[in-house]
């Protein structure tokens, strides 16, 4: 998900770690977990874990609203028709930002000029590796300036001087996938820290040779 001040990354144990899967039941008025094993449910360490309640902080803005982006490629004026209802419905908390190209950033003001819904949208600027940083940039100056936006975060490619762009929003940079393209020096870059909450992005998408990174990477 986007990166952000308020809501760091949850860090323990993940579903499915320990050789079991998690079913957690979040639709009622109490919040539950329930192990499920092939080998029984006998009682066990898991069992207790997974028997207490499911915070709901624990799923807070958990989907980043990608939308527009593959593989839905839904119009940003669709894309945000759909966010408005997913804000209402009953999974509401667990919805992030509303994620936007950059190029985009324009349309996405004057849609919401026109719309009825007058809370501050949740948005997250997306550049992919070889947009232009300064059209970034300028994105997240113009939905800054708009009331109708509350601005989260920004991505884009690393680059050696992002320092300069001035960017005030966290920030996710994502980094070369081949570790013989520089990874390791941009992963240290990321490390060293700047002015706003940094955090490195690895994409895991399908390359022309391979759809899905393998055991080594």
């Amino acid at each position: 998900g986007m990166p952000s001040a308020h809501h760091p990354t949850p860090r323990g144990p993940r579903a499915g770690q320990f050789g079991h899967f998690v079913r957690v039941a979040v639709d009622g008025p109490a919040h539950s977990a329930q192990r499920a094993s092939p080998e029984g449910d006998s009682a066990s360490g898991l069992d207790r874990l997974t028997s207490m309640p499911a915070s709901p902080e624990l799923f807070a803005d958990l989907i980043d609203d990608a939308a527009v982006f593959p593989p839905g490629n839904a119009p940003l004026e669709v894309a945000l028709r759909r966010h408005q209802d997913h804000r209402r419905a009953g999974h509401a908390p667990a919805i992030g930002p509303l994620l936007v190209p950059a190029s985009a950033s324009q349309e996405l003001i004057e849609l919401l000029e026109g719309d009825s819904v007058t809370e501050p949208l949740g948005v997250g600027v997306i550049g992919r590796p070889g947009t232009d940083p300064a059209l970034v940039a300028d994105a997240v100056d113009r939905l800054h300036r708009s009331d109708r936006v509350r601005l989260v975060g920004a991505e884009l490619g690393w680059l050696p001087d992002w320092r300069d762009l001035g960017l005030s929003v966290p920030l996710a940079l994502e980094v070369a996938r081949d570790v013989r393209s520089g990874q390791g020096e941009q992963l240290a870059d990321i490390a060293a820290g700047g002015s706003v909450p940094v955090l490195a992005k690895f994409r895991t998408g399908a390359t022309a040779t391979w759809p899905w990174p393998d055991e080594t990477e």
